[in-house]
């Protein structure tokens, strides 16, 4: 990735549902970097997105409504990811 315009930083009380979110071996967290065109850093229970400033704040959102679903108890797969990305 080239230029960086933005930068946010997301921070999550539980570090369970921020591993769900992220997938086996942060596939989930990848997927979402392809699609957005941004880098997410990940670091204990933070995750920092870096690329233009629309696409991060597009993830941002996307992440936050895919953790607040984790928080209500709903689960997520590959397929869902697409849709909840398509919709953001």
């Amino acid at each position: 990735m080239g230029f960086t315009e933005s930068s946010d930083t997301l921070q999550f009380s539980s570090n369970k549902l921020l591993i769900e979110l992220c997938g086996q071996l942060d596939i989930n967290l990848s997927k979402i970097e392809s699609l957005a065109e941004v880098q997410i850093v990940r670091r204990g229970n933070e995750l920092s997105i870096y690329g233009l400033k629309d696409n991060c704040d597009l993830t941002k959102k996307l992440i936050n409504d895919l953790y607040s679903d984790l928080e209500r108890g709903k689960n997520f797969d590959d397929r869902e990811l697409d849709i909840y990305f398509q919709q953001a």
